[in-house]
């Protein structure tokens, strides 16, 4: 199965290592056995990180722009939790971060169209 995915990386922290933005965005595409990307378009970004919501349209335009040259069967577009760590979730934090309609809501809100 050839997969697009996108994703963005933040670099520039406060003094509590948070991130405070977002420098790149990249969307990959991957084959099997999905060890390394076939193929990647990337660009800087300097997005803050409170406007995360831009960030998911830029990965989402730059999917898109990854599957006008090339084929995928699956887009991934993934949504972050936050600047929570992992390891202080609790089971039901976890749980509740699994809410397709809460995702589709916040996509809707930053891709309308």
């Amino acid at each position: 199965m050839r997969v697009i995915s996108a994703d963005s990386a933040a670099a520039i922290l406060d003094q509590q290592f948070k991130p405070l933005y977002f420098v790149a965005s990249v969307s990959v595409l991957v084959n099997p056995p999905y060890r390394e990307p076939s193929f990647r378009l990337a660009e800087p970004i300097f997005s803050e990180v409170d406007s995360g919501f831009e960030v998911i349209v830029h990965e989402a335009e730059l999917c898109r722009s990854l599957l006008d040259k090339m084929k995928a069967d699956v887009v991934n577009l993934d949504i972050s939790i936050g600047d929570v760590p992992f390891e202080e979730l609790s089971p039901v934090e976890l749980t509740n971060c699994e809410h397709p309609e809460r995702d589709e809501n916040v996509f809707s809100k930053s891709y309308p169209d």
